[in-house]
């Protein structure tokens, strides 16, 4: 383990610690749409206001969050630190990708019925991703502790 690497570790880990906080935010929000949708009862009209406002608002700092793992100062610092690293975040970035693009279907959706489902593989995928990502991390601080 080189000098280098534990001076980096502070802010990698601080940085970790601030993406860790946005996913319990996002799980929040996760809840609260899971069941806002329960209450749906008509699927055949378009989606409700309440509901799309609330999908869109989840949608956007989804985006947002996106954005900021992607930097080089987090994805690009882990895999700079743990080139291993590289193919799980780059399954990582494609999930991101394939959350964005149902986040613009779920704009699209003409019909409660399409919405739902598109929304459901949304937040499947989301609780999937974000699993993935903690279990990533972990490991890398774990295996970065001095022994």
């Amino acid at each position: 383990m080189t000098g280098h690497h534990h001076q980096l570790l502070p802010d990698l880990f601080g940085r970790a610690t601030l993406v860790l906080s946005q996913h319990a935010m996002l799980r929040d929000s996760v809840e609260a749409i899971r069941k806002r949708r329960e209450t749906v009862v008509d699927q055949s009209g378009p989606p409700s206001p309440e509901l799309l406002a609330m999908v869109m608002d989840f949608g956007r700092q989804l985006l947002a969050h996106f954005a900021v793992e992607e930097r080089k100062e987090y994805f690009g610092a882990l895999t700079e630190e743990s080139p291993e690293l590289l193919e799980p975040v780059a399954e990582l970035k494609r999930e991101h990708r394939e959350m964005e693009r149902l986040i613009g279907e779920l704009q699209k959706a003409a019909t409660t019925q399409q919405f739902v489902t598109l929304l459901a593989q949304l937040l499947d995928r989301f609780a999937l991703h974000e699993r993935r990502e903690a279990g990533m991390l972990e490991k890398f601080f774990c295996d970065a502790e001095p022994h």
